[in-house]
């Protein structure tokens, strides 16, 4: 594969989320930066974005961050597809994991498990610590009741501090599921709303250089001045399109001999991944208008 034509140690545009190809854009960091207050103070966090733009990386970098610090007890939510109960359960089951209460397995009911939480949730503030629950994924939530959830979580508070942080992240439909009427109290009890916008022009040469360093190319500098620009516009500055675009330009100029990516290159990828005229008329209009919009 390119890797080895290229001298990289691994991928440098895997569309895997790893914290090791973070890059700091100036909303990347905020977005952390929020999510990362609103679990110290125990706030609800919401952290909403286009498909694509890098939400998960972010809540993996944030994730690692909470993990390593002692005051905080960190509940992750893999599967938002969980029903209401679900996730009672799980904050029940990961307040036992972590030693706080000894009251007894909740029944089946919703006011056991609740009674249950608030008595181990006792445990959690002799301890001083923190419950931080984290909901990657949100949109996919069943319905306004999953979201109730999550708001009667943030009534377990003590005289001068909330004992739970609610970070929710999802794509923008997240937004619209938040107002559904009853969900009035829960959205009062946000304290931080952030939305994480795709790279500027800008940024782009220089997330490509950063990804490229972090795969260990002995030069991060492969793409020439002027296709940064024209990747940007192709991709809209969305990472996640932006790492695909950049795959198939280093598998292009492999397959041409070339040791760097020009604009000839990126010519060639954008007219090998456009829609053939004609086909899937009922989806595009347009002649050769890409997929990747």
């Amino acid at each position: 594969m390119y890797e080895s034509y290229f001298s990289l140690a691994r991928p440098a545009f895997a569309k895997a989320p790893d914290p090791a190809f973070f890059f700091e854009s100036g909303g990347h960091e905020q977005a952390a930066a929020h999510l990362l207050y609103a679990a110290e103070s125990g706030e609800v966090g919401v952290l909403t974005g286009e498909v694509g733009c890098g939400k998960t990386t972010v809540c993996r970098v944030v994730w690692k961050e909470i993990a390593s610090r002692p005051q905080f007890i960190p509940l992750s939510f893999a599967h938002p597809r969980l029903t209401p109960g679900g996730i009672l359960d799980a904050v029940a089951a990961k307040l036992r994991e972590a030693g706080m209460g000894d009251a007894p397995p909740a029944g089946r009911s919703k006011e056991s498990k609740l009674n249950e939480i608030a008595v181990r949730m006792k445990a959690v503030a002799a301890a001083g610590k923190t419950l931080v629950v984290l909901c990657d994924e949100a949109q996919a939530l069943k319905g306004p009741q999953a979201l109730e959830e999550f708001r009667l979580l943030t009534n377990f508070q003590t005289d001068d501090r909330s004992l739970v942080s609610i970070l929710l992240v999802g794509q923008d439909e997240l937004l619209g599921k938040l107002r559904h009427p009853s969900l009035r109290s829960l959205r009062q009890r946000i304290g931080l709303r952030f939305r994480l916008s795709p790279l500027a022009e800008r940024e782009t040469d220089e997330y490509l250089r950063h990804r490229l360093a972090a795969a260990g190319a002995p030069d991060p500098t492969l793409f020439e001045p002027g296709t940064g620009a024209w990747l940007h516009r192709l991709s809209q500055g969305i990472p996640r399109l932006l790492n695909t675009l950049a795959t198939q330009a280093l598998v292009q100029a492999m397959a041409e001999g070339k040791h760097r990516v020009d604009v000839s290159v990126v010519s060639a990828v954008e007219k090998d991944l456009a829609w053939p005229a004609g086909e899937n008329q009922k989806h595009r209009t347009q002649r050769d208008e890409p997929w990747w919009t």
